[in-house]
């Protein structure tokens, strides 16, 4: 199912906003992504592993996140293309916008597909999957990735104090599963910011001139625990280090939702005015 909303005026090869989420606060998405007016195409795709479909399409995912859920969302910007005609290829045509889940995606489109979108905004993206150190849900990248029986997952587990005895000093403690070379390996080769260096590294190998990336847009909360914001430093300085046209902005004391009033409203307006930069407008 993709999401979409469309200027009623003119309905044919319009700009699109491709927005990734994993959220059930569909209204709120459409109401802020919609407010940028910055598309007459707005489209907000359900991929594999978002709620809608039930529990067995949450639990498709495990194992096959970086691969199924950029599939499914990339494949969903070309049917917009190619099957309805309500968007086209080109610069300044195709923009894309996620945070957290949704900025892992949005993250690895720009660095499997340039050619395909013309700018992109990330919201404390997920960048580096191997480095769950700061997050509050170490058990997200377990599950996701396909570990998820290393890292048991309970749904709303009750607290026994029972297992505060269960430590380091005493015996038959289930410690958080160790980030061993084989997880490792696996989070890596998932990681937006792999795509990135093996993008960056066969584009150095070519003798014809080569394409810039997307420009990139970063909003990172400065206190979010969710997904540490060395995430998103981390994608930037890759990205400055290759020349590409890249920004971003730091909330102090922001979390990871970013929704604090000035976090909202510069975010917002940040979002908007660089995404009209690269617009068709802007680009003709």
């Amino acid at each position: 199912m993709v999401a979409l909303m469309v200027h009623q005026q003119q309905r044919s090869r319009q700009a699109q906003l491709l927005w990734c989420y994993k959220d059930v606060r569909l209204p709120y998405l459409v109401g802020y992504a919609n407010s940028l007016a910055l598309s007459d195409t707005l489209s907000l795709p359900n991929y594999t592993g978002t709620p809608g479909y039930g529990q067995d399409n949450i639990y498709k995912l495990l194992g096959q996140c970086g691969s199924l859920d950029i599939e499914d969302v990339h494949a969903s910007t070309l049917y917009l293309v190619n099957g309805l005609s309500l968007a086209r290829h080109g610069k300044g045509e195709i923009f894309v916008m996620g945070g957290s889940h949704g900025g892992f995606i949005a993250a690895h489109l720009i660095s499997r597909y340039p050619d395909i979108y013309s700018a992109a905004v990330l919201r404390n993206p997920v960048i580096s999957c191997g480095d769950i150190a700061g997050t509050d849900i170490p058990d997200w990248y377990f599950a996701e990735f396909g570990f998820q029986n290393d890292f048991q997952v309970h749904s709303s587990p009750t607290f026994d104090l029972s297992s505060i005895s269960k430590s380091s000093l005493t015996p038959n403690f289930d410690a958080t599963p160790d980030l061993t070379p084989i997880i490792y390996d696996k989070l890596y080769e998932a990681s937006p910011s792999t795509a990135l260096l093996k993008y960056l590294k066969d584009r150095s190998q070519r003798p014809e001139p080569f394409a810039r990336l997307p420009p990139v847009l970063l909003l990172i909360g400065a206190a979010d625990q969710r997904v540490p914001p060395t995430q998103g430093s981390t994608f930037y300085h890759l990205l400055k280090g290759a020349g590409e046209e890249v920004e971003m902005l730091i909330f102090e004391g922001e979390g990871h939702p970013l929704e604090g009033v000035e976090a909202a409203k510069v975010g917002w307006e940040a979002s908007r005015d660089w995404l009209k930069k690269f617009g068709r407008e802007q680009m003709s």
